[in-house]
């Protein structure tokens, strides 16, 4: 298994210059690459990769973007730019530093025969620290909406960021969302396009460094977007049959 990391990354010097030592650490037999992505970042992101390079060498590959700047956007870029001798893909926030150590019970799960791997923050009950309420009725409500229209759906959470996918999966979603809502995308179109998709448990923290851009009702209309999209390559699907 040779896997490349994306780590979409605006505003994150603080989180990358600890997060990446710690994966390289730990899981660098089984890493190729890491593909920092500089979202168009104001402070020293750019900076900070340069000098993890000079660290790690090959191992870190910086990706400038400039404008329109969002997770998409970066998620998008970051898988194009995956080396060809990746065979896997993980994508994850540069300010999960604590979950490291989940890392191998994903490449554990991965190895069982599954095609991707999602980090779920509701699969136990203890998985959220400090999230925000209104993050958590939002995204109940919206994992409700869904699994009311794809009865075939059992993930608890599609739209976590931590995930650990076959490249080919990932290169079948097409990421249209430039926001967060990508996130939806990448868990939920593998799944009606019939990839074998399956949760392990991972806990949730408020970051301890850098600002999260996430803004509920701001996003709100790009989810609502995603779901119509669901919706739509469903009907698709059935049509060909």
């Amino acid at each position: 298994m040779k896997i490349s990391l994306v780590l979409p990354a605006h505003n994150e010097e603080e989180n990358i210059v600890i997060l990446i030592p710690k994966v390289l650490g730990k899981y660098k037999k089984f890493f190729n690459e890491i593909i920092i992505v500089n979202d168009n970042s104001t402070d020293n992101t750019k900076d900070a990769a340069l000098k993890l390079i000079k660290k790690y060498g090959k191992k870190i590959r910086l990706v400038n973007r400039s404008k329109p700047n969002g997770v998409g956007y970066a998620l998008r870029d970051g898988i194009k730019n995956v080396g060809k001798s990746s065979d896997w893909v993980m994508t994850m926030d540069a300010d999960f530093l604590d979950n490291v150590d989940d890392i191998e019970r994903f490449i554990e799960k991965a190895k069982e025969g599954y095609d991707g791997v999602i980090g779920s923050r509701f699969l136990d009950s203890n998985s959220l620290v400090k999230y925000p309420f209104i993050k958590k009725i939002s995204n109940r409500a919206y994992h409700f909406l869904l699994r009311a229209t794809i009865p075939s759906l059992k993930l608890k959470d599609a739209t976590n960021n931590f995930k650990l996918y076959k490249k080919e999966v990932f290169d079948s979603v097409n990421i249209k969302a430039g926001n967060f809502a990508a996130n939806a995308e990448t868990g939920l179109i593998p799944i009606i396009k019939g990839y074998k998709i399956v949760e392990i448990p991972v806990v949730w923290k408020q970051r301890e460094h850098g600002k999260s851009t996430f803004k509920v009702f701001k996003l709100a209309p790009s989810y609502l977007k995603v779901y119509l999209r669901i919706i739509f390559e469903m009907l698709k699907a059935k049509l060909r049959v």
